[in-house]
């Protein structure tokens, strides 16, 4: 599947980009779009992608069959039914919307456009995390009634949208994600 990227702050840069042009052999980023040209230039040059010049030229291209949504967490909400309707699969990083309400506006959406949503928690590939998965299905350790989990990142600049409880950022949606969607 041919995505574009949509957004490449830090964690994209550090992360999401160097994995999808490692392995292909699932997903091949074919394109970025930023409104920050200075940084579009750097990485789709360096990497060798298609740099849109709009969110509405990427999401219209025939050279992309998906949007993974690297942006802050408020504009995901808004950006992933914007995806959707423009008949793209939607990969987005956590969290996904803020709004319980908008999961049943999601699935019609996809299901209208015969198109997928994945919402990315990484560490489901980790293999502790295999690990333990496995061995709570395989019932070798009993059934699973208590979990204790902490969950910590280091601390950012201040200006970072993390801290930006407007932007999505905070300590339930941007770190408490992680233990709620380990424990679901």
């Amino acid at each position: 599947m041919r995505i574009a990227m949509w957004g490449i702050g830090n964690h994209a840069r550090r992360y999401l980009i160097p994995a999808l042009t490692k392995d292909e052999s699932v997903m091949r980023l074919v394109g970025c779009y930023t409104r920050d040209i200075e940084r579009s230039n750097e990485i789709c040059g360096h990497y060798d992608l298609i740099q849109f010049d709009s969110e509405n030229e990427m999401l219209t291209s025939g050279e992309v069959d998906g949007i993974l949504l690297a942006t802050p967490t408020k504009l995901h909400s808004e950006q992933g039914i914007f995806v959707l309707k423009k008949g793209k699969h939607l990969f987005s990083e956590k969290s996904l919307y803020l709004d319980h309400n908008l999961r049943d506006s999601y699935s019609k959406t996809a299901n209208e456009k015969g198109k997928t949503v994945n919402e990315l928690f990484m560490f489901k590939f980790h293999p502790q995390y295999q690990k333990i998965s496995e061995l709570i299905q395989s019932g070798k350790i009993g059934e699973a009634k208590f979990c204790n989990i902490s969950f910590t990142i280091p601390h950012l600049s201040r200006e970072d949208n993390r801290y930006d409880p407007n932007l999505g950022g905070g300590a339930l949606l941007d770190v408490g994600c992680y233990p709620v969607a380990f424990v679901h």
